[in-house]
């Protein structure tokens, strides 16, 4: 499978997960009086809620986008594709609550998700997954962004086809809300000196308005 294909279904998966994640968050949140809807050609139907807080409004987190894209994988992929959660990094890293560098004294960290493909009845790892939800701080995008690149180069790797996407849920937003997020990443794109790198695919979706995204890094 070409990396151009690979990255369609990728592609076709977050965006039915954010249809999920929308859907749930209109009607499927706790407390909630369950409703009988008919769908549009956007949404797409999903048993995931969203819990709530003790008095305190919904409970927006990566768990929910995290679910919702294992429901969506699970319907549009074969039997050839598997995933992981929680999965170590093949590359060992600093501590990431300063200043996060790939070294090789340090320890391994771990992807939220990892997508694997079976090539020649072995399963390989073709798709590197970070989630997160609302806005955070730089030092949180940047752990992200540095294991996203630095793992893909491992030799255990074929690295044309190995890709790698960062998401990210916001429950609201203003007009500094989605710039803040990409100046945050871009910074340290530029900062590690990682412009001529491949690709990582950001995507981002503002609950209740329409799926949005971006290609952070150099255009392949």
């Amino acid at each position: 499978m070409s990396e151009k294909t690979l990255k369609g279904i990728i592609d076709e998966i977050v965006d039915d997960a954010f249809k999920r994640v929308e859907y749930a968050y209109r009607h499927n949140r706790e407390g909630k009086e369950k409703e009988d809807v008919r769908l549009s050609e956007k949404e797409i139907a999903t048993r995931l809620i969203f819990p709530k807080y003790a008095n305190k409004g919904t409970r927006i987190s990566e768990q929910e986008l995290r679910f919702a894209f294992v429901e969506a994988f699970n319907a549009k992929t074969n039997n050839d594709f598997f995933y992981s959660i929680e999965t170590p990094t093949a590359k060992k890293y600093s501590d990431f609550s300063t200043n996060p560098q790939q070294v090789d004294n340090g320890r391994s960290a771990e992807f939220d998700m990892v997508i694997f493909k079976k090539v020649d009845k072995k399963l390989k790892r073709v798709c590197l997954i970070e989630f997160k939800a609302k806005s955070v701080d730089k030092i949180d995008y940047w752990k992200d962004i540095l294991k996203l690149i630095e793992d893909r180069k491992d030799s255990i790797y074929d690295k044309e086809e190995v890709l790698s996407y960062f998401i990210n849920l916001f429950g609201s937003s203003n007009r500094d809300t989605i710039p803040t997020m990409k100046e945050k990443i871009q910074a340290f794109v530029n900062e590690r000196g990682y412009g001529n790198e491949k690709n990582i695919v950001i995507k981002y979706y503002v609950l209740g308005k329409a799926v949005d995204g971006f290609i952070a890094l150099k255009d392949s």
